[in-house]
């Protein structure tokens, strides 16, 4: 009783010099949620917060603070006496073919727990094995002729209220006439599953990074919809009861989902984790407005920040596609008048950014009816020297002493519709427009203008 009804303690390390964990150690700690062992422990080992013996065919103690859903390891060939007692939160609990023996007390208190499939590999079921599972509605045992147990395995549950699940009429039969078996609510015979198929057969991400895989199990109306999800290598990638990966270091592993209805149906997806890189935390589109008419088009420009992301991928998409479509390469072209949002999310991460598209059928910018054009360069007085002009490269070079730090650079095209927006950092400036169709352009900086022509 080491550590008993410490109901604030939240986690254990357990070092390499523990020889012997005695019974109870940990009883009634309801706040537990992991317990960790030193890798170099000669007896004990730990996976994900909970503790087995040294070659985790043994789990030992499931912390009672631990929430939601739980997969055991397949290397487990045993569940303790009082393993997940008193886990109130235990919603569900996976287990795997390979365990052979239930514990006394395994389940005991597991309030939470509302069905558990038993596999055919299971021989014995100890005493009190379910007690007080309250909320125990659905039990699948596949074996196909009943363990022996006692009385008391599902005391504290009302089994006259629990469906009990088999394999086949045959095996219906032989339940209907064993003790405690024969006392459930109704025997009933499950609709095995024909197959499992996921969403995805291969993954590659980064360390650190997590990728959902979705499985579908045929016929839908399978009785048992419950999979067993497990990693062939959990030093590169660990899964959870959902199906979501999680990539852990640089290497290869094959996530399997398998079904528990004793169909041994199965499917897997081959997971590579690349090493860890540079996060997105941004993204900016330019320009953020834009003006076209129809069959115009024009290329938005994007900035990632930082600049050394590792993954800098990005996909685009237009609110009105009637209005304006948008290429994979940000190339918005303008179909008829209206007003769509173009939208670039990076793929790491899923940051956002936008720009609202105007497309009308008339001219001008409000400027009097004049050309676009003519109406921003009408309205400085100044030269702005720009060069080389025309431009064959997209290369513009800015010299003038007169401007100052912080202006900012506007280039429009002869619709008036600005194309390029940049704040000047210092001069000389040099400015890169090689993503601009050829054409005529304002260059324009304050109150100062120039025309070049871009080849």
């Amino acid at each position: 009783d080491a550590f008993s009804h410490c109901t604030s303690l939240a986690s254990v390390t357990i070092p390499s010099s523990v020889t012997i964990i005695g019974d109870w150690a940990f009883s009634s700690c309801t706040s537990l949620t992991e317990i960790n062992v030193d890798a170099a422990n000669a007896n004990y080992a730990s996976e994900n917060g909970v503790l087995f013996n040294k070659t985790k065919t043994t789990l030992i103690e499931y912390p009672a603070g631990k929430q939601g859903a739980y997969t055991i390891p397949s290397s487990v060939t045993y569940i303790g006496s009082y393993a997940f007692y008193n886990c109130t939160s235990l919603a569900s609990v996976s287990i795997p073919s390979s365990v052979t023996t239930i514990g006394d007390d395994a389940f005991s208190y597991c309030t939470s727990l509302a069905s558990v499939t038993i596999p055919s590999s299971v021989t014995s079921i100890s005493d009190y094995a379910f007690y007080n599972c309250s909320s125990l509605t659905r039990v699948y045992n596949l074996k196909p002729a009943p363990q022996s147990i006692s009385s008391n395995v599902f005391s504290g549950v009302t089994i006259s209220n629990v469906y009990l699940y088999v394999i086949d009429n045959n095996s219906a039969v032989v339940y209907l006439s064993t003790n405690v078996w024969k006392d459930f609510k109704q025997v009933l015979v499950v609709v095995q599953a024909t197959g499992v198929t996921l969403d995805k057969t291969t993954a590659s991400l980064a360390a650190g990074n997590t990728v959902q895989i979705t499985a579908t199990v045929s016929p839908s109306n399978a009785t048992n919809q419950n999979l067993l999800w497990a990693s062939s290598n959990t030093s590169v990638a660990t899964v959870d009861n959902t199906g979501k990966v999680t990539a852990v270091a640089t290497g290869t592993a094959t996530i399997t989902a398998a079904t528990l209805d004793g169909s041994n149906k199965t499917a897997t997806c081959a997971v590579t984790v690349t090493p860890a890189g540079i996060a997105v935390t941004g993204v900016t589109v330019s320009p953020t407005t834009l003006s076209l008419k129809p069959a115009a088009t024009q290329k938005l420009t994007i900035s990632i920040t930082p600049s050394n992301a590792t993954n800098k991928n990005v996909t685009w998409a237009s609110s009105n596609t009637s209005v304006a479509t948008v290429a994979a390469d940000g190339r918005v072209t303008a179909k008829a008048a209206g007003t769509a949002t173009i939208t670039v999310t990076t793929q790491d991460g899923s940051k956002t950014a936008t720009c609202t598209v105007t497309v009308s059928t008339t001219g001008g910018n409000g400027d009097g009816g004049k050309d676009p054009a003519t109406a921003v360069e009408t309205q400085t007085a100044q030269k702005l020297q720009v060069y080389p002009n025309p431009t064959t490269n997209g290369e513009l070079r800015i010299e003038s002493g007169e401007l100052n730090a912080g202006d900012k650079v506007e280039i429009y095209n002869v619709n008036g519709t600005k194309v390029f927006e940049l704040s000047i950092v210092h001069y000389p400036l040099s400015i890169d427009i090689s993503h601009l169709p050829a054409g005529i352009y304002l260059v324009k900086v304050g109150n100062r203008v120039a025309k070049v022509v871009k080849q």
